[in-house]
């Protein structure tokens, strides 16, 4: 079965007719590019260039290059939007509790977002303080489905989903506190207007030197 985040992969520097398809900045094992379903504008994913299922596989090093890769961007998000920046990951080891993922490709999403919903999380889902995102790790040895979350200078968060939850799960719940219950979802609600104007202002934020990005 064809995976569409590896063919992006593969052809990170052409251009794409489709704007989410392009990627904006790359880093050795990972590319980051517009998110479809851009309900808040500078919706982004990073996605890692080989398949893995999750995060939770990527090796230590990968953890490490990610992080510095998740904080470029961060930055770079922070002083175009004026905002904390959440990041999630929907975590599916267990194809059985697949913990609200629909896409089997590892990725990590990062939007500017102003309200801290970790107390929504942490009041229905078991949960553990991590020191580093490489503390995911043992989340696929054990099969254990989960939700990543940290959201600006906060805590980061891994949620065990051991029971089914909807997909696209924290979307849903971002969407909820927009006051926008209805357009959580990607493929009925693209918004590419939205993409492209992102697209255009980190294009733009990039060439003044904003950040450390590299142009895809």
């Amino acid at each position: 079965m064809k995976c569409l985040f590896c063919e992006l992969a593969d052809s990170h520097q052409q251009r794409h007719s489709m704007p989410e398809d392009h990627a904006l900045a790359v880093s050795d094992n990972f590319y980051a590019k517009p998110a479809l379903g851009q309900f808040v504008e500078g919706y982004m994913l990073i996605i890692t260039k080989r398949h893995y299922r999750t995060l939770s596989e990527i090796s230590s090093n990968d953890f490490t290059e990610l992080d510095r890769f998740q904080d470029r961007l961060s930055k770079i998000l922070m002083q175009l939007y004026h905002s904390p920046i959440l990041a999630f990951e929907h975590g599916c080891t267990n194809a059985q509790r697949r913990a609200g993922s629909c896409i089997d490709h590892a990725h990590m999403h990062l939007l500017p977002f102003r309200n801290d919903i970790s107390g929504r999380l942490k009041s229905r889902f078991s949960f553990k303080v991590l020191r580093s995102t490489a503390e995911l790790g043992p989340c696929s040895s054990r099969g254990v489905s989960y939700l990543y979350y940290e959201w600006g200078k906060g805590e980061k968060l891994v949620f065990e989903v051991d029971v089914n939850i909807p997909g696209q799960y924290l979307r849903r719940v971002v969407c909820e506190q927009l006051g926008q219950p209805d357009v959580w979802d990607w493929a009925a609600h693209p918004f590419r207007d939205r993409i492209r104007a992102f697209t255009a202002a980190y294009t733009a934020a990039c060439r003044k030197g904003i950040g450390a990005a590299i142009q895809g």
